[in-house]
């Protein structure tokens, strides 16, 4: 990653993510906000690295259900 995250889970986030199949971009220009996107090229994300409280396991929860490859 190009930016430094303060937060750990944004971090384990951002790795899940890309497990599952997603592709991360980094945010660009002064935008905090990164975009996931699905392996069918059918599903996108924002991911804000300044979240909320259980904004990790929602956004996680979320991606799962959308589109999800196991073992990838």
């Amino acid at each position: 990653m190009s930016r430094k995250q303060s937060d750990k889970n944004i971090r384990g986030l951002l790795a899940e993510v890309g497990l599952g199949g997603w592709t991360v971009e980094d945010p660009v220009g002064n935008s905090n906000i990164y975009k996931a996107k699905c392996h069918c090229g059918k599903h996108m994300e924002h991911i804000h690295s300044t979240p909320r409280q259980n904004y990790a396991k929602n956004k996680l929860a979320n991606i799962k259900r959308t589109c999800w490859r196991e073992g990838s």
